[in-house]
């Protein structure tokens, strides 16, 4: 499984009720819209230091994000993952045919400073649409909102709006969960990014009434974080998400099937590319 990580790693388990996750030299589980709720779930929560956490129900995960970017100092490599989903990093693929039990899951004994060497950042193997992220997007979406993401990136970093066209209407597959794992560098720019960007999306956009959609920046980030590592030209290494899960229904294969599917129905049908 490798050498004991080198270098300060510190990779955020987002946590927002009671349950289970790692807690180790690595794993550091943060408690994700703690300045929303009186609920003490005993773990250090994202409304310390600078921090967006009352924006927790609209920003989801990135709460943790970025107050890891504002507040974690002499980190090395960073990353983000949640409590039932973890990168896996470094565990055998006869591992993940099926949803592991919390207590099969072990701290990856990685040395992250050559990994990180080899590869820019790690991502997860790419969820896959049978039709274009676009489409994808604004089916499951807001179609207004997708608008104002695409103009804010016009006016904010032109450059990029090719490279985002092209991820969107030309591609079906995506990484998920906003997780990741990259030396602090690479964090740092991609933060500086990508929250411009939704801070300024934030000033125009309308809120829903509905929970699922009012985590609008949640779900834009996911599909901005391809658009960066596509336009840097990153060196991307792909792994399996370990699901902690009873559900067996939720296994690699059956997922793999999945996303085959959707790719076959994505390159034979026209309509998936407007």
């Amino acid at each position: 499984m490798g050498s004991v990580s080198k270098g300060c790693t510190k990779i955020l388990v987002c946590v927002h009720k009671k349950s289970q996750f790692l807690e180790d030299e690595i794993y550091r589980p943060i408690h994700v819209g703690k300045a929303l709720t009186d609920v003490d779930l005993g773990i250090p929560g994202d409304d310390t230091g600078e921090h967006i956490s009352r924006k927790n129900r609209e920003f989801c995960e990135l709460t943790a994000h970025y107050w890891a970017w504002k507040n974690l100092s002499g980190v090395d490599f960073v990353g983000l993952a949640h409590y039932r989903r973890y990168l896996a990093l470094g565990q055998r693929a006869a591992q993940l045919l099926w949803p592991v039990p919390f207590a099969r899951l072990t701290t990856p004994k990685i040395d992250f400073s050559k990994e990180l060497t080899q590869y820019d950042i790690i991502l997860s193997n790419y969820d896959y649409h049978a039709v274009s992220n676009k489409i994808h997007y604004c089916y499951h979406h807001i179609v207004e909102d997708y608008d104002i993401l695409r103009c804010v990136i016009q006016e904010l970093y032109p450059d990029y709006l090719q490279t985002f066209d092209r991820q969107m209407i030309h591609r079906n597959r995506m990484s998920v969960g906003n997780m990741f794992v990259t030396r602090w560098a690479v964090f740092d720019d991609y933060s500086e990014w990508l929250f411009r960007i939704l801070f300024e999306v934030e000033k125009r956009v309308k809120l829903s009434p509905y929970d699922h959609q009012r985590r609008v920046f949640g779900f834009l980030a996911e599909r901005l974080l391809d658009v960066y590592c596509c336009y840097n030209k990153l060196r991307i290494k792909r792994v399996p998400i370990i699901f902690v899960s009873d559900d067996k229904k939720r296994s690699e294969l059956h997922y793999l099937f999945k996303c085959l599917k959707k790719t076959f129905m994505f390159r034979f049908s026209p309509k998936s590319r407007v």
